[in-house]
């Protein structure tokens, strides 16, 4: 024969048998003179079928992989996309957020949800959660600050600002916040075992919040500092913040919900994708 067949010739052969041509007609279509020649090309592409099948399959479950990799992830972003109460706010929040986004398939997953709309919904909830979060950090360190001021108080808890901060997110649920329900606690002993007199703790639904010499006596101050935290600007700031990320939270698990059940992310290719031919450098 006068030229040399290529992957692509070999493989028509084989199609052309499957159709069911003859020998001496696969002969004549492709240019061979012997049988010998013939069988060698035939077996050749029986080969390269296998390998490429097997190619195939070796594809198929990289890719089922790589696409259960990206169903699980957005399983991760939708749980992470949730605003805290504001007497839940605590650095971790943002650090569990940064950890998914630095996730490299995160990239990934803007060329799977090509949703402009997501996105956007998106970018919007995660810069007013960083807002809100700084205002709620700020509250309680103004709250703490205000109550260190106060005279013969030996100290202020780490829990002191929490009921505050839970009646006001109570406002938002239940549009009624409870009021606080007080309680003085006397310790006879120091962090020694040691006895130490007139130590008392003032504990406001259920937390620790006071130590001082007459603990029950800043309940009244305690409860006056409450009901300003629940009328001032900054508290109403964080209700209003607050509702505005629930809003966008529903948007954004609505859309990762249908995106799903439908398994939107398998109709597109990411650079990541196995098979995608890439220039590697």
């Amino acid at each position: 024969m006068s030229k040399r067949l290529t992957y692509a010739d070999r493989k028509k052969m084989l199609e052309a048998r499957d159709r069911g041509l003859t020998d001496a007609g696969i002969k004549t279509q492709f240019g061979f003179t012997d049988d010998r020649t013939l069988k060698r090309h035939l077996r050749l592409a029986e080969q390269e079928q296998e390998a490429r099948l097997v190619k195939v399959e070796i594809l198929k479950d990289a890719l089922a992989g790589h696409l259960a990799e990206i169903h699980s992830l957005i399983e991760q972003w939708q749980s992470i996309v949730a605003v805290p109460p504001i007497h839940e706010v605590s650095p971790e929040i943002i650090s569990r957020t940064r950890q998914i986004e630095s996730n490299p398939l995160f990239k990934s997953l803007k060329e799977h949800l090509p949703s402009p709309t997501l996105w956007r919904n998106y970018a919007i909830w995660d810069n007013k959660r960083k807002e809100y979060i700084i205002g709620c950090e700020k509250l309680m360190r103004d709250i703490k600050e205000e109550a260190g001021k106060w005279e013969k108080a030996r100290r202020v808890t780490e829990s002191f600002s929490e009921p505050i901060l839970k009646r006001l997110h109570e406002k938002v649920v239940e549009k009624n916040p409870k009021t606080h329900r007080f309680e003085k606690r006397v310790e006879y002993r120091d962090e020694q075992g040691k006895p130490v007199p007139e130590f008392e703790t003032l504990v406001v639904d259920g937390r620790k919040t006071i130590e001082a010499n007459d603990a029950l006596a800043y309940s009244g101050r305690y409860e006056a500092l409450s009901d300003r935290v629940m009328g001032s600007e900054v508290g109403a700031g964080l209700i209003g913040h607050f509702n505005e990320l629930k809003s966008l939270e529903l948007k954004i698990h609505e859309s990762l919900q249908e995106i799903l059940l439908r398994h939107d992310y398998i109709m597109y290719t990411c650079k990541l994708c196995p098979g995608q031919a890439r220039l590697l450098r």
